[in-house]
């Protein structure tokens, strides 16, 4: 399977929509359909979510967790405030609704996604370090 670039819209209509099923738990509608496009041959096969709401930020989130993954989300607007609860992390950008950076792990200065990429970075190297010395 060659790498996929789809709408959004075709996104949530394969994976059947989400299901809250319980206080920010979320379950893709069908967990097969979404292990089945991105299976163990192909992992990286979504490369591009055009379109996308929040909604379906979180629906594929979602799926991603169903199959055991960490997940960090980035956002800034007022609907990604339920996705960011959800997530393991979550980054909101520092122009961003003050509700979004208040429900945030972590609210980066600047708008660059570079900028995420880099407290990523950071975080692993701090958890690293703390597991390293507790190991010591």
């Amino acid at each position: 399977m060659e790498n996929v670039c789809m709408d959004a819209a075709d996104f949530r209509q394969l994976i059947g929509g989400i299901k809250e099923v319980g206080e920010n738990t979320f379950e893709p509608g069908n967990q097969e359909a979404f292990d089945a496009l991105v299976n163990a041959e192909n992992r990286n096969a979504i490369r591009v979510l055009g379109r996308a709401s929040a909604e379906d930020k979180l629906l594929l989130a979602a799926a991603i967790k169903g199959q055991g993954k960490k997940i960090g989300l980035v956002g800034e607007g007022l609907n990604d405030v339920k996705a960011f609860k959800f997530a393991d992390i979550s980054f909101a950008m520092g122009t961003g609704l003050a509700l979004a950076k208040e429900s945030a792990s972590m609210v980066l200065v600047t708008d660059e996604f570079e900028s995420s990429i880099r407290g990523v970075m950071w975080g692993r190297n701090i958890y690293n370090n703390i597991r390293r010395f507790l190991q010591f």
